[in-house]
């Protein structure tokens, strides 16, 4: 053990101890983040070890019996304001890892087995300690007292809510994004107030009246009406108290857990609907695919499930441990919202720019014949529909083009292929708006080759999310340069800040000579240095999926203004066609 620590107790407990090095114990408490946490873990053990040695009570046997345990108590009940910080912290961790999925309850049984048994180990170190009854009670105690006081002095003053611009390399912690806030009033206990395209960590959510809407990293769509409490424990799961929920579950993130009451309802790739009521009854409605509902015991086992298929429904109830069959109409339960964006209502003022730039091709997608789309370049290769395409209205002037969820393969392909003239400068322009965080293909450059199922990429514009990548990528636009063409390898440029659900993004992947860029939203976001040879050759241009195989990263959303350069665009360029069509979102057009 430290021997400041050891000083520092001994002080605690009144022992004497010189001033000067009672300031210096004091001032290194103050200045030593990692030294404060050995102090109060070493009080809270002396606590533990007092408890360590007691038999268990026996109301606890009873209260585990009747299933009236903490699972019971809303989330914001479960924990004080300083162990929710410590195991938000911990989650926090645990995301930077890697470690995703890890309920509260079970950090803090961990917790209480880790402490026991270190207290056990130190047994031999503190015999001073169990001689002494009194010094066993006033050390749980202090503890407490410290824990509050250094929560106190060294937390904000102000609750932690997300900017609403989050850097891609810092989301750690990071679980969503409130894509939307209908008329929400956030209530007392809420840990965070955030407003529409805020991103949100792991915490409490209590609303008192009105509707919003999550868009979770992994991809999952939470929608909530109030009054309701949540708690956000990972990108996998959450807890609720009270509310309707309904979580749509895209494919790869099956798995998605709402626990409540001593019940959970886990998606096995599915749609689903879940009222929780504050009496601990619940109802839950699969609008599609299946979901298991659990009855969980004190430790978060399954006791009984039972398995829902599309338009089945259960009520259950933790106390009587019951899950009953029901007819329940799926009006009971929160519907969908209307998550459109405002209309990216484009004027021929952009058209022009754009023109203007003089680029190799260009899609406005306002018109098609049998799913064929003319190219606003005279002469230019035509982009073919494939699979049951989507128009869209933005405003009275402008369309876009929609790939829907669930719909298989539905992609673009340009006709003939795409050879650069230098091979060392190209750049793939488009207004996006994506339906959810997702690993989903915008454009794929595709070497040309015999086997139409040769799908080797020389290049790709993405969208990431969790579960795909690296974690501090997460949510992130990518831009892959891969010489020779191939499935692996490659060069990448992550974007520095993350995209956002359900609002339309301008992005810009290019190659400027020896560098890869990627710009969002008129600002350069990622750069990453690539070599000479590294060049693109002769390529197919595939939007929407990741090739003609068609079964990977699907993107779901709305697409526009897709253009072509065989060179670089500047800054300047770059940053005009973005502000031309900001202009349009925020006043319906110039």
């Amino acid at each position: 053990m430290d021997q400041d620590v050891c000083d520092l107790l001994m002080a605690w407990f009144s022992a004497e101890v010189e001033e000067p090095r009672r300031q210096t114990l004091l001032a290194r408490l103050h200045t030593d983040a990692e030294f404060r946490r050995r102090f109060v873990d070493e009080l809270y053990l002396l606590g533990q070890l007092k408890a360590v040695q007691s038999p268990e009570p026996r109301w606890l046997l009873l209260q585990d019996e009747l299933w009236w345990s903490s699972q019971l108590r809303p989330p914001e009940q479960r924990l004080d304001p300083f162990e929710r910080e410590t195991m938000r912290k911990i989650r926090k961790e645990q995301a930077a890892a890697g470690l995703q999925g890890v309920s509260t309850d079970d950090d803090l049984r961990r917790g209480q087995q880790h402490a026991a048994e270190e207290g056990r180990r130190r047994f031999r170190l503190l015999p001073w300690i169990l001689r002494s009854r009194r010094l066993l009670l006033v050390g749980l105690f202090a503890a407490t007292l410290v824990a509050i006081w250094l929560s106190y002095v060294f937390q904000p003053t102000t609750p932690l809510e997300a900017e609403k611009e989050v850097s891609a390399t810092d989301i750690s912690g990071k679980l969503a994004v409130l894509v939307q806030a209908d008329h929400v009033e956030w209530g007392a206990g809420s840990e965070f107030r955030p407003a529409a395209g805020d991103v949100v960590a792991a915490g409490i959510l209590r609303a008192d009246q009105g509707r919003f809407s999550l868009a979770f990293l992994n991809g999952v769509l939470l929608h909530i009406e109030a009054p309701a409490t949540i708690e956000l424990l990972s990108t996998d799961e959450v807890s609720c108290s009270q509310g309707r929920l309904r979580a749509q579950v895209p494919p790869g993130a099956q798995g998605f857990t709402v626990k409540a009451f001593g019940y959970s309802v886990v998606d096995v790739g599915t749609e689903f609907g879940l009222n929780v009521k504050p009496d601990g009854r619940a109802e839950v409605f699969v609008f599609e695919g299946q979901a298991k509902v659990s009855l969980l015991n004190g430790a978060n086992v399954a006791t009984r499930s039972k398995l829902l298929g599309a338009n089945a429904s259960a009520e259950f109830d933790a106390t009587t441990k019951q899950i009953d069959d029901a007819a329940l109409p799926a009006a009971n339960f929160a519907q969908r919202p209307d998550l459109s964006p405002p209309a990216l209502a484009l004027r021929p003022a952009y058209r022009e720019e754009v023109i203007a730039a003089k680029p190799w091709a260009y899609w406005r997608f306002e018109s098609s014949v049998d799913q064929a789309f003319a190219n606003e370049i005279p002469g230019g290769r035509t982009m073919r529909g494939f699979g049951a395409m989507q128009m869209h209205a933005e405003g009275t002037e402008n369309k876009s083009i929609g790939f829907a969820d669930g719909v298989r393969d539905q992609y673009l392909q340009m006709d003939g292929d795409w050879t650069l003239p230098t091979r060392k400068a190209f750049a793939v322009e488009a207004w996006v708006m994506p339906e959810g965080f997702q690993h989903a293909n915008l454009v794929a450059l595709i070497a040309a080759a015999d086997d139409p199922a040769n799908d080797r990429h020389a290049a790709a514009l993405e969208l990431l999310a969790v579960g795909e990548t690296r974690q501090e990528r997460s949510a992130s636009v990518r831009l892959l340069l891969r010489w020779p063409p191939g499935s692996r390898g490659g060069v990448n440029a992550y974007s520095k800040t993350i995209y956002q659900p359900y609002r339309w993004q301008h992005i810009v992947g290019q190659r400027d000579g020896q560098e890869l860029q990627v710009f969002l939203n008129g600002e350069l976001k990622a750069s990453a240095a690539v070599t000479p040879d590294d060049v693109i050759r002769t390529s197919r241009v595939v939007v929407g999926r990741a090739g003609r195989l068609l079964t990977t990263r699907p993107f779901v959303g709305r697409l526009d203004e897709l253009a072509l350069y065989d060179r670089a665009l500047s800054p300047a360029e770059i940053r005009q066609h973005y502000a031309i069509g900001a202009k349009a979102l925020r006043t319906d057009g110039p």
